[in-house]
């Protein structure tokens, strides 16, 4: 006698089992493309900058000619509260960047001296920083070498090559000049005051009989007779 066969039903746990390795491959690479949504994207700005990093390493360093816009400021300007008044004085130069840091200041310093026309000049005078558009918005200080390296690192990420400098003309430097001028307008007033006296010491002077040759006393006597003889007495002398 046949026993009846039973015939038991897979579960869902029976049924992930037997699933085929295609659906478990196209699940996982589904979860794969999920994670990579969450994760934060990169804006084109970073990728544009990321991409200029990569292209300036890779470059070799072949000199170029930099652009530098120029702005000075005299020291009388710092002393306004709003930055938007300031008024400054442009010009600008072209320089290989292959030139050292102090060919670099030489050439800043002809653009200062042509504009302010200082009595006297040195770079320490001066307060000078830089901006690279797009790339170095925020001014930096250049006082050293390795602050001009760092300027020419920025320069080549942008496709024309140029910089903005600002040059602040120090307070020092006014005070010492309007001091000098002191000094000089002191020293020439005691000199025109020391030759008046002088000539005020000069014209007063009483001749002495001694001061007269002997050969001239007779000629001396008649002066003298003279100016007796026609001297005004005024309106209210009585004679």
């Amino acid at each position: 006698m046949l026993q009846p066969t039973t015939i038991k039903m897979a579960g869902p746990k029976a049924r992930s089992q037997s699933s085929s390795p295609e659906i478990e491959g196209a699940r996982s690479r589904r979860n794969m493309d999920q994670e990579l949504d969450s994760l934060p994207k990169t804006s084109p700005a970073e990728e544009s900058e990321v991409e200029n990093d990569a292209a300036s390493e890779h470059t070799p360093d072949v000199p170029i000619k930099v652009l530098y816009n120029v702005l000075i400021f005299p020291a009388s300007e710092s002393k306004k509260d709003d930055i938007k008044k300031q008024k400054g004085l442009s010009s600008y130069f072209k320089l290989d960047s292959n030139k050292p840091y102090d060919t670099w200041k030489a050439q800043l310093l002809v653009q200062i001296s042509q504009k302010l026309n200082p009595s006297q000049i040195t770079y320490e005078d001066y307060d000078v920083s830089f901006t690279v558009p797009h790339i170095c918005p925020s001014p930096l200080l250049v006082t050293t070498d390795d602050n001009y390296s760092f300027l020419l690192k920025h320069v080549r990420k942008v496709k024309e090559p140029m910089a903005n400098v600002y040059v602040q003309e120090k307070m020092t430097m006014t005070s010492h000049k309007h001091k000098c001028d002191d000094l000089g307008s002191s020293a020439e007033g005691s000199d025109m005051e020391s030759s008046h006296k002088k000539w005020k010491k000069k014209k007063t002077h009483s001749h002495k009989d001694t001061d007269i040759n002997e050969a001239d006393h007779p000629l001396n006597k008649n002066i003298c007779a003279l100016w007796d003889h026609w001297v005004c007495y005024g309106p209210f002398h009585d004679p």
